[in-house]
């Protein structure tokens, strides 16, 4: 044993949160550019982490975007989303 710390998965998890988070602040400062799906699948496969959990995340923020996507009818924008209580009816001001 080389008595370097070991992270469980849950660690790792946080660790890779908290580096998403600071690596977005740092904005212009850090080396930040876009991937690939391919390419963000190298990188969970060589963490030991199934490359089909990147399909699953990546079709579920497609459908978070298309979910959140303005809609125009009549003029007026809303979300994508569920209709709202009012059943997407809004009351005119007297």
């Amino acid at each position: 044993m080389t008595g370097e710390r070991r992270y469980d998965d849950r660690e790792v998890g946080q660790i890779l949160k908290r580096v998403a988070e600071l690596h977005e602040r740092e904005g212009d400062k850090a080396d930040a550019r876009a991937m690939t799906r391919a390419e963000i699948e190298q990188v969970v496969h060589e963490l030991g982490i199934s490359r089909a959990l990147v399909a699953r995340a990546t079709s579920e923020l497609a459908v978070q975007d298309v979910r959140n996507r303005p809609v125009w009818s009549l003029g007026a924008a809303r979300t994508a989303g569920p209709p709202s209580r009012s059943g997407g009816r809004t009351e005119a001001s007297p």
